[in-house]
């Protein structure tokens, strides 16, 4: 065995007991289409244009969120697009905190808007409850004339 190949099965090794046994999936939603705004939206993440879901959990525990997407956002300078995360209608750190861009635009010539992956995970509490959790994400687009996009949108929630 190579040297290069003891490190990825080191590297795996420690990936592998890093996640919890115990984890229970909550939510998985992933959502292709691209989705552009220029004004605060709640980004839909059904093929209906639904913006909400739901999870539950039956003890009061802190669950795991991450957020994935394509993101772009295009102007003349000083644009950028924030996610703000909302779990039973209130936003969650670190998308409630003021300078919260998820992604920028980028000026350099070779960039192709719109065209990297940007992901953020954040832990919450959530109480017991029968009824569900609803979880929406709001897009925001930063500065004067902007246009954001996202597509490719994948939202997972595990204990």
């Amino acid at each position: 065995m190579n040297m290069l190949s003891a490190a990825a099965l080191v590297a795996a090794g420690l990936v592998a007991s890093a996640v919890p046994a115990a984890a229970e999936n909550l939510l998985s939603t992933i959502f292709a289409p691209e989705q552009t705004f220029s004004e605060p939206k709640f980004l839909a993440v059904f093929p209906s244009g639904s913006f909400t879901q739901a999870f539950f959990v039956q003890t009061p525990q802190t669950v795991m969120i991450s957020v994935s997407a394509v993101c772009g956002a295009t102007g003349t300078g000083n644009q950028g697009v924030a996610l703000k995360l909302m779990i039973d209608g209130k936003a969650v750190y670190p998308t409630n905190q003021i300078g919260n861009v998820f992604c920028a635009a980028d000026h350099t010539p070779l960039a192709t808007p719109g065209s990297e992956m940007h992901s953020f995970v954040t832990s919450v509490e959530v109480k017991a409850s029968m009824a569900s959790h609803s979880l929406q994400l709001q897009a925001i687009p930063l500065g004067t004339g902007t246009t954001g996009r996202i597509k490719n949108l994948s939202i997972q929630v595990w204990n």
